[in-house]
């Protein structure tokens, strides 16, 4: 089953959700806060604003440990040799 295309699609629509929030929170005057983790190979870029953006932070961090332990598990499941065929 291949997921790209839905992933980008749900990506896509969180970023434009995410828009519209932040800009229906400046009209009233709503605090805001975020931060994220950029992987630029194996070093992360942590960056964050707004009043609670040590929180986002520090969601974004644990985030990204989760996804580079499901991947390490992920690929440890995963055969060492393709099996062989028989003739």
């Amino acid at each position: 089953m291949d997921l790209g295309v839905p992933l980008i699609i749900l990506g896509i629509t969180l970023i434009v959700i995410g828009i519209i929030v932040s800009v229906l929170s400046k009209a009233q005057n709503v605090e805001w806060g975020g931060g994220a983790v950029i992987f630029i190979g194996p070093v992360p870029i942590v960056i964050g604003g707004g009043k609670l953006g040590w929180l986002a932070i520090l969601i974004a961090v644990l985030l990204a440990f989760a996804m580079i332990l499901m991947t390490f598990v992920y690929l440890r499941s995963m055969p060492l040799e393709p099996p062989r065929q028989t003739p």
